[in-house]
């Protein structure tokens, strides 16, 4: 888990799992909401939400371009584009609305496609994407990594090892377990 740091009223804040807890290691529960608030905030700042013709996109500071191509989260297809820097840039209108750029992003945060990638990225692991399977026997197990039941209905798997992926974004990639691994 990384290692999460907010500072509040000149103080600093760590959240381990859930909780809050001073620099010096007390528990502050009654700062909770605020310093989840405040992260959310910061965490904002490292997302840009725009229209391209007909599709919403959500850039993200955290997964970085490769040349001149810059990857987008597609909303209405929960998938991942890339679009050519000057070609996004010239013509996507960022969307001003905080109503709607909040729904957006918390679409965003909610995609377990997103959470796949960003996992794989800070395992320093290659993002080949993910497929819905066409198998129709419906599969069932716990994640490994969080330990909540997941199934294949309705649930993308990984390309690159063929797990179904996890709302928490694990697959079968981040296994130290694995047989088939070299």
């Amino acid at each position: 888990m990384d290692r999460v740091e907010v500072e509040y009223k000149g103080k600093k804040y760590v959240r381990h799992g859930h909780d809050w807890y001073s620099s010096i290691g007390e528990k502050t529960p009654e700062l909770q909401s605020i310093l989840n608030e405040k992260l959310l905030a910061h965490e904002n700042e490292k997302l840009w939400v725009a229209r391209l013709n007909d599709q919403t996109l959500v850039f993200d500071k955290r997964i970085p371009p490769s040349g001149e191509i810059v990857t987008f989260w597609y909303l209405e297809k929960d998938q991942f584009i890339n679009l050519e820097r000057d070609h996004a840039r010239s013509n996507s209108i960022s969307i001003q609305d905080q109503a709607q750029k909040t729904k957006i992003l918390e679409k965003y945060r909610g995609s377990s496609v997103v959470r796949h990638r960003l996992k794989l990225q800070t395992m320093g692991k290659e993002y080949s994407g993910v497929r819905y399977s066409a198998n129709k026997v419906r599969r069932e197990t716990n994640c490994w990594s969080c330990k909540s039941p997941i199934t294949s209905e309705n649930l993308p798997e990984c390309v690159t090892c063929g797990w179904i992926l996890c709302s928490c974004g694990a697959c079968g990639c981040g296994r130290s377990d694995q047989l088939w691994q070299d």
